[in-house]
């Protein structure tokens, strides 16, 4: 057998078996890195890398989302509808260097909402703002969290409490358990509680 033809059969199996074992599509890197990045779960995201097949992932997705979805008697998705408009606002109102939603302002305003009141002290050393909550996620207590611009570059890096970003957010199956049960607890034909994340 020439040489040749040998070359382009080895060449056309290994792409072939490269291709088993090829990254995600953009969209579905993108969906992880960017979209989902700051409420995804540590046990979702390894599963998902995992997924071979586009159908996979798409279906994935789509349960990623009924699982957070607080109505699911409803048509719309609240949550997933209230999340991307998070992203939304993040990347036209905190960008720098990066993605507004990729930055400490961007991941803090996505995982808990919006601050109650923002204050910019002065007399500091680098530009700081401080964001208050009045009730923080779902703990409902007072929280305070400062973030301050070293580079005086646009991009403030949260001092306090870092780990509320660093930590990957709780196992959605156990927010649906205690959404549950307070739907149990609550009158018969009242309202569902507002959505607040």
């Amino acid at each position: 057998m020439p040489v040749k033809p040998v070359l382009l059969l080895i060449a056309t199996f290994a792409l072939g078996a490269l291709s088993l074992f090829a990254a995600p599509p953009d969209q579905y890197t993108s969906w992880l890195d960017k979209d989902v990045h700051w409420i995804i779960t540590e046990a979702e995201s390894a599963a998902f890398k995992q997924l071979d097949k586009d159908e996979y992932r798409d279906r994935f997705i789509s349960q990623f989302w009924d699982r957070r979805d607080p109505i699911p008697e409803t048509p719309e998705n609240e949550y997933k509808e209230e999340h991307y408009r998070r992203i939304a606002y993040s990347n036209a109102q905190f960008a720098s260097k990066i993605d507004g939603s990729l930055t400490d302002r961007g991941a803090v305003y996505i995982r808990y909402g919006p601050p109650d009141r923002i204050d910019h002290p002065r007399f500091r050393p680098a530009k700081s703002m401080i964001w208050f909550f009045r009730q923080f996620g779902n703990s409902g207590q007072e929280k305070s969290l400062e973030f301050v611009d070293t580079c005086d570059c646009g991009e403030y890096r949260l001092v306090t409490e870092r780990s509320l970003i660093e930590t990957p957010p709780p196992d959605p199956t156990l927010r649906q358990l205690l959404k549950q049960s307070e739907d149990l607890g609550s009158a018969e034909g009242s309202s569902p509680p507002p959505f607040r994340q």
